[in-house]
C-alpha cells in the first residue's frame, strides 16, 4: 500500500499551474459563510452552537426539555435552560444525549430548570431557565455567544474535539452561581449520576444512560463521564437531589443529581469553566482536558475552532467559485451540517466503549459513532467518499469492530456504539461496498465481504425479516412496511453482487444479482405501482398511489416505487418509458412550490432522493436538470427555516452539496455520478492521493460556463478536453482528475439524450467496474 500511495503523490505533483490558480480563485474563510440558526426550527431540528468537524464534543444551548426538542435547541423557543455538551443533528424523533447540561444564575439556588418538569416559564418561577431574545445571539463556527436577559450573564461557548469551554460574563452579585444538571438529557432524564468534588475547583464523575424509557430507538446505552474545571474557586458549592438540596457533600451517586458552585461576582467578572468529556472513563476525561485544553485562552480556542474549520473546508477537497452570497451561506451551511457526523468516539489515547460494553483501543483508526444509515448512505456517505475518504475508512473499521465484538452484521443505525432497533434496510452493506467500488479499502476486505454476505443469509443478521425475505422472495404485507423493506433488500443483495464480482467470487455475485430482482414481485401493472401482497401470494389494500404507510415505510407508492437504483430500466421496462416519464412530471409538478412534504415529490425525507435524476435514464435529462435547480432554489434558504426537513444527520444537507456542484448518486455503489445542473462557475475537488487515482491531475473541476438562475440547461459538454455526451461520469473518470466542462443555457437541449448515452442498470448496460488500487 505504501508503494501504490507513493506513486500516486508522484503522479499527483504533475498538476497544470492551472489548478492551482483556480484554487486561489475560490472563497478563501469559508467559515465566514456558515450560518448555524440555518434549519434550526421545528422542522430542520439543527442545534446551534460550538463544536469542531466530527467532534466528540457538540456544546450548544437547550431551549426546552421534551417536546421532540432532539437537538436541544428549537428556534420559536423564548427561554434557555442550560448549555449541554453532546447533540445529535437534525433527528426525526427523540433523539437522546443533551448531557452535563450547565446554566449560570444570580440569586437562590434553584433545584431544576423550569422545564424538565415541564412547567411553563415565569420570569420569578422556582426554575432556573432564562428568557433571551435572538437579536444578542452570536453564532459562528466553533463560537456561540448569548444574554440570559433574567440574570443579564453573557454565555459564550467554545470547544476542542473532546471539550467545551463556557465563558460566563456576571453582573455584580453576592450570590452568583454555575449550576449543573447531571440528570437530564434530551426527551428526558438519566437513570443514574455520580459525582466527586476534587479540591476547590473542580468536579469529575458520570451520567448512566441505559436505554429504558426515553432511550434512543429503545435501546442505546452509555455512560458519559466527565472532568470538569472552574476557573475561579468556589466560595460554596453543594449537591441537589430529587429537589432537595444535600449541601456540600463531596461524593454522591443517585438518579436525579445536580451541582452548583457559588460565588460573589463584580460587574462584568468572567467565570470559565472547561469540561472534558470521555464515553470510556473519568480518568480518560481528565486526559483529554488536559491533553486539548491545558490552558483558560477562551480567545484562543475559538480563533482555532474557527482555523479549524476553515483548513476542514478548504481542505476537505471542495471549493467553489460563482454564486450569490445566499448560495454560498447555503452551501457552505450545508457542507458544515455534513462534517458534524459520525462523530469521534475515541479518547485522545485510542481508548472507546465498544458495542460488548467493554473498552478496547483503536489501532490505526478513529472509533465513529452516530451513523444515521437509512439516510445518510443515499448522499451523505457518497459525499465523505469524494471528500473525506478517511472518515469513510474509520467507519467501516467501526463496523468491523462492532461486528467481532458481537457477532452481528453491520448496523442500520448506530448510536454511541451501540446497535438500535431504528428504521429498516441494510444501509451498511451500501456505505461498504460503495466505499470498496471507488477504491477505499484500509481495511480487512475479505471480513467485510463475510460480513456483508451474512447479511442476507444469516446467521445474527441485522437485516429485516431475511427470513421471509427468503422464502417469498418479498416481505408479506404482515409486516409493516414491507414494500419498502423488500426493495431497499433487494438493492442491497445488489450492493452485495457488486462486491462478489469485483472480489472474483463469481457464483455469489450471480445469486445475488438474481435477489436484487426481487423488486418485481411486488409490482402490480395492474396499478402501476409497488404494491404490498400477503404471504400467498395476494395483493394487499391500495387505495391509491399517495395514500401513507400502506407498506411503505415513511412515504407512498407515488414516493417509494422507484426506489429501484440498481436497475432503473428494469422499472423502466415495468411501467413503460412513456409513463415513467409522465409519472416523474407528475411527481415532481405536485411538489410545487417549496418540495419539502406532502404526497408528492418530498425533498423532506429520504425514500425518493435520488428520484431527480432519473429522468437520465429516459432520454431526458433536460428535465433531471430543471427539477435538480428548483428544488435547490425552492427546498433550501437561509434563516431558522432554511431546510425543508430534519437534517437527519447531514444527509439533506449532502443533497444539496452534491447537487449543487452538479453531481448526484442514483445507487451508491454503481460508481456513477449523474451529472444535473451546477450552480457555481466552478468547482475545484482536491483529491486525496491515498484514495484516488490523480492519474491525470490531484484536482477534477468542474466548470459551469454561463450557469446562472435563468441558465440551468446543459447545452453541451467536455471531460477532459473531449466532447461528452452522456449525462453522467463514472468513478474512475473522477478519481482520474482532470476538468468537466459544462455549457449552460435557458434552454432545453438533447444534450445527453441518446438512448446510447444512458446511464448502466442491471437491464441494460454494464456498471463500472471497481477503481483500481
Amino acid at each position: 500500500m505504501k508503494n501504490v500511495i507513493q506513486s500516486r503523490l508522484l503522479a499527483c505533483l504533475s498538476v497544470p499551474l492551472l489548478s492551482a490558480l483556480l484554487v486561489s480563485a475560490t472563497v478563501a474563510d469559508p467559515s465566514n459563510y456558515i450560518d448555524t440558526i440555518i434549519g434550526t426550527s421545528a422542522d430542520g431540528r439543527m442545534y446551534t452552537g460550538s463544536n469542531l468537524p466530527f467532534g466528540m464534543v457538540q456544546l450548544a444551548p437547550d431551549t426546552r426539555t421534551g417536546e421532540a426538542v432532539c437537538s436541544g435547541y428549537r428556534y420559536d423557543h423564548t427561554t434557555i435552560e442550560g448549555f449541554s455538551m453532546n447533540h445529535m443533528s437534525g433527528v426525526g424523533w427523540l433523539g437522546t444525549l443533551g448531557n452535563f447540561q450547565i446554566m449560570p444564575t444570580t440569586g437562590p439556588v434553584a433545584l431544576h430548570s423550569g422545564t424538565n418538569v415541564r412547567d411553563l416559564y415565569q420570569p420569578d418561577g422556582p426554575g432556573w431557565e432564562s428568557a433571551f431574545h435572538h437579536d444578542s445571539e452570536i453564532t459562528q463556527a466553533g463560537y456561540y455567544k448569548v444574554q440570559l436577559d433574567r440574570y443579564d450573564i453573557e454565555a459564550e461557548l467554545t470547544s476542542t474535539a473532546r471539550v467545551g469551554l463556557l465563558r460566563f460574563t456576571f453582573p455584580e452579585s453576592d450570590s452568583s452561581n454555575i449550576q449543573i444538571d447531571l440528570s437530564r438529557k434530551i426527551g428526558g432524564r438519566s437513570e443514574l449520576q455520580h459525582n466527586e468534588v476534587v479540591g476547590d475547583d473542580t468536579i469529575r464523575g458520570w451520567i448512566q444512560c441505559n436505554g429504558t424509557g426515553r432511550g434512543f430507538a429503545g435501546a442505546t446505552y452509555y455512560t458519559l463521564y466527565y472532568f470538569a474545571q472552574f476557573s475561579r474557586p468556589w466560595e460554596t458549592y453543594g449537591l441537589w437531589n430529587h429537589g432537595l438540596n444535600l449541601g456540600a457533600v463531596a461524593e454522591a451517586e443517585d438518579e436525579d443529581l445536580g451541582f452548583f458552585a457559588s460565588y460573589h461576582t463584580a460587574k462584568d467578572e468572567q467565570i470559565l469553566v472547561k469540561v472534558g468529556i470521555s464515553y470510556v472513563s473519568m480518568a480518560g476525561a481528565q486526559a483529554n482536558l488536559e491533553q486539548e485544553l491545558p490552558h483558560w485562552d477562551f480567545d484562543s480556542v475559538r480563533t482555532q475552532a474557527r482555523s479549524d474549520w476553515n483548513q476542514t473546508l478548504a481542505g476537505a477537497g471542495l471549493a467553489i467559485e460563482g454564486g450569490s452570497e445566499q448560495q454560498k451561506t447555503i452551501f457552505y451551511t450545508a457542507l458544515y451540517h455534513a462534517l458534524l457526523f459520525p462523530c469521534d468516539f475515541t479518547d485522545v489515547d485510542g481508548n472507546y466503549f465498544g458495542a460488548d460494553k467493554q473498552v478496547h483501543q483503536a489501532d490505526d483508526f478513529t472509533y465513529r459513532m452516530c451513523f444515521s444509515g437509512w439516510d445518510v448512505f443515499r448522499h451523505q456517505f457518497p459525499l465523505l467518499t469524494l471528500i473525506r475518504p478517511d472518515v469513510v475508512n474509520d467507519e467501516i473499521n467501526t463496523f468491523l469492530a462492532m461486528c467481532e465484538q458481537t457477532g452481528k452484521t453491520f448496523p442500520k443505525w448506530e448510536m454511541t456504539g451501540d446497535y438500535t432497533r431504528c428504521m429498516i434496510g441494510d444501509p451498511g452493506v451500501s456505505v461498504v461496498v460503495d466505499a470498496y467500488m471507488k477504491g477505499i479499502r484500509n481495511y480487512d476486505v475479505e471480513q467485510a465481504y463475510s460480513i456483508a454476505k451474512r447479511t442476507a443469509t444469516g446467521p445474527q443478521s441485522t437485516r429485516d425479516n431475511m427470513a421471509e425475505m427468503n422464502q417469498y422472495g418479498y416481505v408479506p404485507s404482515s409486516v409493516r412496511n414491507s414494500v419498502s423493506i423488500t426493495l431497499e433488500n433487494a438493492y442491497a443483495d445488489w450492493c452485495i453482487s457488486r462486491f462478489a464480482q469485483a472480489l472474483g467470487k463469481t457464483q455469489d455475485a450471480k445469486q445475488f444479482r438474481e435477489r436484487s430482482l426481487n423488486y418485481k414481485h411486488l409490482f402490480d401493472s395492474s396499478v402501476g405501482w409497488m404494491r404490498q401482497k400477503d404471504a400467498i401470494g395476494q395483493w394487499m389494500q391500495f387505495t391509491d398511489r399517495y395514500t401513507y404507510e400502506e407498506g411503505h415505510c415513511e412515504s407512498n407508492a407515488f414516493q417509494q416505487s422507484w426506489f429501484v437504483p440498481q436497475d432503473v430500466q428494469g422499472l423502466v421496462d415495468l411501467m413503460g418509458e412513456i409513463t415513467f416519464q409522465t409519472n416523474l412530471d407528475e411527481l415532481f409538478e405536485g411538489a410545487k412550490p417549496n418540495f419539502g412534504g406532502g404526497n408528492c415529490y418530498r425533498q423532506g425525507n429520504e425514500p425518493d432522493h435520488q428520484v431527480v435524476s432519473l429522468y437520465n435514464y429516459v432520454g431526458q435529462p433536460w428535465k433531471t436538470q430543471y427539477w435538480t435547480r428548483q428544488i435547490l432554489e425552492r427546498a433550501y434558504g437561509t434563516g431558522n427555516d432554511g431546510l425543508c426537513g430534519s437534517d437527519d444527520v447531514g444527509q439533506i444537507s449532502a443533497w444539496y452539496v452534491l447537487n449543487a456542484i452538479g453531481l448526484n448518486p442514483v445507487g451508491p455503489g454503481d460508481n456513477v455520478w449523474n451529472i444535473g445542473s451546477p450552480i457555481f462557475s466552478k468547482t475545484i475537488l482536491t483529491l486525496d492521493p491515498a484514495y484516488h487515482s490523480c492519474a491525470r491531475a490531484n484536482t477534477f473541476v468542474i466548470v459551469a460556463e454561463h450557469t446562472s438562475t435563468g441558465n440551468c440547461y446543459v447545452q453541451s459538454a467536455q471531460l477532459n478536453g473531449k466532447r461528452l455526451q452522456r449525462a453522467w461520469i463514472t468513478h474512475q473518470e473522477l478519481s482520474d482528475g482532470g476538468t468537466l466542462e459544462l455549457v449552460m443555457g435557458p434552454k432545453p437541449s438533447k444534450w445527453g439524450s441518446a438512448a446510447s448515452q444512458r446511464p448502466p442498470s442491471l437491464s441494460r448496460g454494464t456498471f463500472p467496474p471497481a477503481s483500481a488500487d
